[in-house]
């Protein structure tokens, strides 16, 4: 739980918690928070509070207990630019051999906020740079969130042959994504990612996102949804793709 001493150094006597791991701790594990005075604050209290002062700390919370309840280490992602890095259950950040490396870093994406494409974008390639999954967490969606979204086209890609690598054509092949174009000044937000990938799925395809920069180069990204076994959040993996 938290960190012990100071990050990678053996010098310190003090475990340190976050807000995530106190409330969470105090909430499920019977972590005993006192004010000043000595008072108790409940995991409710300390949540209201810390909300009144940090944007999206509910949300935050919300994705974080989602995967601790799981058996997953739940870490900083500042150094990657999200939120989170994940281990898998049963496994340490620190173990006899040295420190391990997370293979999966998570960012929270709340229905309400928007983000410039460009930025959410660059986020996604810093964690590919460092060989890790960016998986994107959407919170507190409901049915009612949902909107219709243009769609502009369907898409098909290469395959592999006897020949080698062919392109796929509409008329033997089944499309295979839903395509979304997008300049790099645009802003997406939670609820509008989320309804292009309910809109994909319905129609049985991938969601491609192709991001235009000012110099007119494109990127692609392809946004697949995986499972959290027990959760009611939505998540998704974001990969770059090169077509």
């Amino acid at each position: 739980f938290g960190q012990y001493g100071i990050y990678k150094q053996t010098r310190g006597r003090f475990l340190k918690l976050n807000f995530l791991e106190t409330i969470f701790l105090a909430k499920h594990f019977g972590l005993r928070v006192q004010d000043l005075d000595g008072k108790k604050l409940t995991a409710s209290r300390l949540m209201r509070e810390i909300a009144e002062k940090r944007e999206y700390a509910k949300q935050l919370y919300e994705v974080y207990e989602d995967w601790r309840l799981r058996g997953f280490i739940v870490k900083s992602g500042f150094k990657f630019g999200s939120h989170f890095r994940i281990y898998f259950p049963g496994v340490s950040p620190l173990d006899q051999k040295g420190y391990i490396h997370s293979k999966h870093v998570l960012h929270v994406f709340p229905k309400n906020q928007k983000l410039l494409v460009s930025e959410w974008a660059r986020v996604v390639r810093v964690a590919h740079s460092v060989r890790k999954t960016f998986i994107l967490g959407i919170p507190e969606l409901t049915a009612k969130d949902y909107k219709k979204w243009r769609e502009d086209f369907v898409a098909w890609r290469r395959k592999k042959s006897k020949k080698g690598l062919v392109r796929e054509t509409p008329d033997v092949d089944p499309a295979r994504y839903l395509l979304i174009a997008l300049s790099e000044d645009e802003h997406i937000g939670g609820v509008e990612l989320a309804s292009l990938l309910k809109l994909a799925r319905e129609q049985g395809l991938e969601l491609l996102l192709s991001i235009t920069d000012s110099e007119t180069a494109i990127t692609y990204y392809v946004l697949k949804q995986i499972v959290l076994p027990g959760s009611k959040y939505e998540y998704y993996e974001i990969e770059w793709m090169k077509p």
